[in-house]
């Protein structure tokens, strides 16, 4: 678009400067309006060429932002994938922590009640040691 404009202004321009070397009055003024004409030829020449390239480099560039966006976004969508997957696997493992948890709770509680038990049976055994004792002694 903008080189559009730029040929379109260049063009009118040199239009009008060309249309100055017939009006001119005398040699001297036509040979300055050929003279000017010709600069301006030149340099609407390189000012267009330049406002192409710079174009062309904004599409290369638009499209590189494209592109880059477009893996921007595909990272994105990888990298929430991937904290979900994270997300599951930690729920599922702090759910097998609470088991584990929970199952070392009941093995101390079962081992505490197992001393308890060992020590009634001692006790008892004890009890019992000693009544066979006094009982054989009375015999």
């Amino acid at each position: 678009m903008r080189t559009t404009i730029t040929i379109i202004l260049v063009s009118g321009m040199a239009v009008v400067s060309f249309s100055q070397i017939f009006l001119a009055e005398n040699m001297n003024a036509m040979i300055v309006g050929v003279i000017v004409f010709l600069l301006y030829c030149i340099i609407g020449f390189l000012l267009v060429r330049y406002s192409a390239r710079e174009s062309s480099k904004e599409e290369i560039l638009k499209k590189k932002v494209q592109q880059r966006t477009e893996q921007l976004k595909q990272g994105r969508d990888e990298l929430e994938e991937q904290t979900l997957e994270f997300q599951k696997s930690r729920d599922a493992l702090q759910t097998r922590a609470a088991e584990l948890e929970s199952w070392y709770q009941m093995i101390i509680q079962r081992e505490l009640e197992m001393r308890i038990l060992k020590k009634k049976i001692r006790v008892l055994q004890e009890g019992k040691d000693k009544s066979i004792n006094a009982s054989d002694k009375a015999r």
